[in-house]
């Protein structure tokens, strides 16, 4: 692992060196240090979960292996929220199954925290004792903006959220506009301009030596037994997650079914 892995290092100033595709994207939502060996990068998935023109995951993968780091990426599902029905699990459910295949096919780990007793961002704290930052959406509406921040107050890490839904990055935007009309008529032009163009394969994101769009950094991807567990539980303290006995699916998925069951419309 590279000692600058383990080092502090500017945030913003690295974001700055990024694609201009990712720089314009990101938002530095708390400058915290990460700990002494750092094991990795995390990216907190809630929305865009998928592994396609996802600017979030993109700057993720840029940050790890800047640091020498692998990648790990991280989804929950969880009850302490009023919208939480049968109806919505099994739709974020079958979102998290596409997901896990895709990041699988990367070669990306994947946990999911499926404690419906929890909030959705409460599995997060066990990982970001050993991560270099936290890399999630910016996701403004609530409760979303509300959870990074707490994220960023409790773990004491980096935290970066990234634009994963707006043709026009929600930071190139001046102004507040509360009509949709008046929004639309401000960032005509520049979507008009955006929407036609390509967004830029993996060979082009500064990923020396990769080539293809289905290719990512060696060092991105490392796989390790479950990070959501402590290290008692785990059976190893390497390789790729076992699917039978340890409680973990496919891409280190860790399964709850009966978490899932439980939930009520």
């Amino acid at each position: 692992m590279d000692d600058q892995a383990s080092r502090p290092a500017s945030l913003g100033a690295l974001l700055a060196t990024l694609p201009r595709h990712l720089s314009e994207r990101a938002s530095l939502v708390a400058a915290g240090e990460p700990p002494a060996g750092a094991a990795f990068v995390v990216y907190w998935a809630h929305h865009a979960l998928r592994t396609d023109e996802n600017p979030a995951l993109d700057l993720a993968c840029a940050l790890a292996e800047s640091r020498g780091l692998p990648l790990l990426v991280y989804s929950g599902l969880a009850g302490a929220h009023p919208y939480l029905s049968d109806r919505h699990a099994t739709f974020v459910l079958e979102g998290l199954r596409d997901f896990a295949g895709q990041l699988a096919a990367l070669g990306i780990p994947f946990a999911v925290n499926l404690d419906v007793a929890s909030r959705p961002d409460a599995g997060i704290d066990r990982i970001a004792s050993r991560a270099y930052a936290i890399v999630t959406e910016d996701f403004p509406a609530a409760p979303y903006a509300d959870w990074t921040a707490s994220i960023a107050r409790r773990t004491k890490r980096a935290v970066i959220a990234v634009d994963t839904a707006c043709v026009v990055p929600m930071n190139r935007v001046d102004g507040v506009f509360d009509r949709a009309y008046a929004f639309r008529e401000a960032t005509e032009r520049e979507r008009a301009a955006r929407v036609p163009l390509p967004w830029p394969a993996r060979s082009e994101r500064g990923q020396p030596g990769r080539a293809g769009a289905g290719v990512l950094p060696c060092g991105v991807v490392r796989h390790w037994s479950n990070p959501l567990r402590t290290p008692s539980e785990s059976s190893s303290p390497s390789g790729p997650p076992r699917r039978s006995g340890s409680g973990l699916g496919p891409c280190g998925v860790e399964m709850q079914r009966s978490a899932v069951s439980s939930t009520k419309s």
